[in-house]
C-alpha cells in the first residue's frame, strides 16, 4: 500500500488499560469523510499497522471490530 494518503479525522478508542488511535485515511483527492476506506490504528507501544476496505467507512463499528478482532481477541 504505497501512496499518498490524506488523514480526515483522528479518534482514540480505549478499552481497560489499552489505547488506540485510529487515523481515518483517504487516497482520493476528492470528497470527505465519505471516501475514507483506510486506517491506520496506532497502540501505545508506537506500532501502526494500515487495514484497507473495500468500501468506504461510513461507521466506527468497522473500527471497533478490527481493534477486537486484531488486538484485543488474539
Amino acid at each position: 500500500m504505497l501512496g499518498n494518503y490524506s488523514v480526515m479525522s483522528t479518534s482514540y478508542f480505549t478499552h481497560g488499560n489499552e489505547w488506540f488511535r485510529v487515523e481515518f485515511l483517504k487516497s482520493e483527492i476528492r470528497g470527505g469523510l465519505s471516501s475514507v476506506k483506510y486506517i491506520a490504528v496506532t497502540t501505545k507501544d508506537n506500532e501502526t499497522k494500515f487495514y484497507e476496505f473495500n468500501e468506504p467507512i461510513a461507521e466506527y463499528k468497522f473500527v471497533k471490530n478490527v481493534i477486537e478482532k486484531h488486538y484485543i481477541n488474539k
